[in-house]
């Protein structure tokens, strides 16, 4: 929908509008192990806290001022649900964010979006876009807009989608993708901590081939000619681990 280099120039103008918002607290985002439904009831505790992402069906992140994540911490901590602080800039998805759709919808008006050439999932809708118009407006609202990668991915799967690919580093997204798509095959092509990048892209593109993607190596080895060998049998011979010993047959009581 969007060429690359007008891609890096959005992000990097959201960026730009998120510190001119010139906030007194940028806020503090957590990450809550624990179901959605149960997560919710803890926010009466926390006023200004939102739901910023359900990213997992037992994982939801919490968004807001600081003192307000800091009582829902306590909230959770007392009912002795697990909680993670997130070191981020500022409490996306969150009222917070407020002052950034009016800067976006300037910026977003005069991006050159085209009409997919196929399906798109809004993370934010969590269906596909109906159109460009509407994407427009998705991106304007994506700043104070929660995120719902789990609808986004159920959605995927009730078009029949059984591949899954991360693009980026990191093992997050499987993770989360595994939790919705049980029945996928689910790859990065990226490095998650402690892997080697280019191992990781031919084990995610080996993986595909044997599930039946069609996939193109030529790109992988700079224009050389592949060579498929021929079939070859194994000949194969059997061992015993030990040799059997005739045994006296035994007597008779």
């Amino acid at each position: 929908m969007l060429p690359g280099a007008d891609a890096v120039k959005l992000v990097a103008k959201r960026g730009q509008l998120m510190n001119e918002l010139g906030l007194t607290d940028t806020g503090a985002m957590l990450a809550v192990m624990a179901e959605r439904s149960l997560v919710e009831k803890h926010l009466a505790a926390a006023p200004g806290v939102v739901i910023a992402n359900h990213n997992h069906p037992t994982q939801v992140v919490l968004s807001g001022s600081t003192r307000g994540i800091d009582a829902a911490q306590a909230s959770l901590n007392a009912a002795g649900l697990k909680s993670t602080r997130l070191e981020v800039s500022h409490a996306f998805h969150s009222p917070l964010m407020a002052g950034m759709d009016v800067k976006m919808r300037g910026v977003v008006a005069g991006l050159p979006l085209q009409e997919p050439r196929s399906g798109i999932v809004s993370c934010i809708t969590g269906r596909m876009y109906g159109s460009v118009a509407e994407a427009k407006e998705i991106w304007v609202q994506h700043a104070t807009s929660p995120v719902n990668f789990v609808e986004a991915l159920q959605t995927c799967v009730d078009e029949g989608i059984t591949h899954f690919i991360q693009v980026g580093a990191g093992g997050a997204l499987l993770s989360f993708a595994r939790g919705v798509a049980t029945n996928a095959t689910v790859c990065a092509l990226g490095p998650n901590e402690g892997n080697d990048a280019g191992s990781m892209l031919l084990g995610a593109l080996g993986q595909l081939w044997m599930k039946g993607v069609p996939v193109n190596a030529q790109p992988l080895l700079h224009g050389a000619r592949l060579a498929i060998l021929p079939p070859t049998p194994l000949e194969t011979q059997k061992y015993w681990a030990m040799e059997r010993t005739p045994r006296a047959p035994a007597r008779p009581w």
